[in-house]
């Protein structure tokens, strides 16, 4: 068998290990991620809304991916390089070995296209319930068109990387010298799909920057409140490497002479890298709840209460029973009641202990009936 002698590339690329690790702990993440969102939800006792479906179905896409990963990794369909293409006869045993790469590739980039739509489209209806003030106002034409455009590019992308060389679906997984005469280029799609992808990415991050400053809080609360949604932007250099690996390595592999077939199992990666680094952003917020008692806690009650001042719903509802309500002060009129709450007793005023004994001592003299 015949090989062409590649060169090697100037970016690193991913190893076996790294693909391998991946698929295993990125989807263990984002399951326990979600899941604790899921529970907070409950011990909130509030209804699951939109964006917490969404991100369910997203982290089940992010799963396929890692297990598409770990099969691939399993079969070794990354440990051999692409064959010449000059034509030569190739072994029919590594064909279908090609043919299987192409394959967990190609369910890759279908679950791909899935996850980058539901995990985008998750991440603005969160923002919407958050920062969404009023009908009608930028923010919520803004996030509409993002949801739209979120929704649409991934519906129209999923069909084009099904689709783009027509019924011939096969030719996503067939040896390079079949597709060479059939005129079918995948590769105007892939660019699409990259740019599209980071493009959007950059919107999404941006919608909710300048409803947090519009907040009525310090800077310094704000800034806090800023890194914390830019978490996202981790996922965002997962999408910008992407785009330059594409266009200086995998645009023109075969005129550099550059395996392809290394370069797309790291871009595959990086896809699953951001898939799940979104997932993880989004899902931050629900760690509130497991932060009882330390400065993050009162700082999120603090963070509630600026957005509640400023006319916004609060960032993370709180359970009513642990809202700190008034409390009434015992008084003459109330000595027929039953208890007072501990907190509203102040034990240095003589005359609440005097009115309690008082009660005590008659209520231990009431006759039982």
């Amino acid at each position: 068998m015949d090989h062409r002698r590649w060169l090697e590339s100037s970016i690193r690329l991913v190893t076996e290990k790294e693909v391998l690790s991946a698929g295993i702990v990125l989807p263990l993440v984002c399951i326990a991620l979600a899941g604790v969102r899921f529970s907070v939800r409950r011990h909130q006792e509030s209804p699951l809304a939109v964006d917490d479906w969404l991100i369910a179905i997203g982290v089940v896409m992010i799963t396929g991916m890692g297990i598409c990963f770990i099969i691939g990794v399993k079969l070794g369909a990354w440990d051999h390089p692409t064959t010449n293409l000059s034509g030569t006869r190739t072994p029919k045993p590594y064909v279908e070995d090609l043919g299987s790469q192409g394959e967990i590739e190609f369910a890759i980039e279908i679950l791909t296209c899935l996850a980058h739509g539901c995990v985008k489209t998750s991440i603005v209806f969160f923002s919407r319930r958050i920062f969404l003030r009023r009908k009608g106002s930028s923010f919520d034409w803004a996030s509409w068109i993002l949801i739209i455009l979120s929704a649409a590019w991934a519906i129209t992308f999923l069909g084009l990387v099904i689709f783009d060389c027509g019924k011939n679906v096969s030719f996503h997984w067939a040896p390079i010298q079949s597709i060479d005469g059939s005129h079918c280029d995948i590769s105007k799609s892939q660019e699409a799909l990259i740019i599209s992808d980071f493009i959007l990415d950059i919107s999404i991050i941006i919608l909710p920057i300048p409803s947090v400053w519009s907040l009525n809080m310090s800077w310094g609360k704000k800034l806090a409140v800023t890194g914390m949604f830019l978490v996202g932007l981790l996922s965002l250099v997962a999408s910008t490497s992407q785009l330059v690996i594409y266009f200086l390595v995998s645009y023109h592999a075969h005129k550099y002479g550059i395996d392809i077939n290394d370069t797309a199992i790291t871009i595959l990666w990086l896809s699953m890298l951001e898939n799940s680094l979104a997932a993880i952003a989004s899902c931050l917020p629900s760690l509130n709840l497991l932060a009882k008692g330390t400065r993050f806690r009162n700082f999120s009650y603090r963070l509630s209460s600026g957005v509640s001042h400023s006319g916004w719903l609060p960032l993370w509802k709180t359970n009513s029973a642990n809202r700190k309500q008034p409390q009434p002060q015992p008084c003459a009129d109330d000595l027929d009641n039953s208890s007072y709450p501990i907190g509203s007793i102040n034990f240095r005023d003589r005359r609440q202990i005097q009115i309690i004994n008082q009660q005590v001592f008659l209520r231990k003299d009431e006759p039982v009936v």
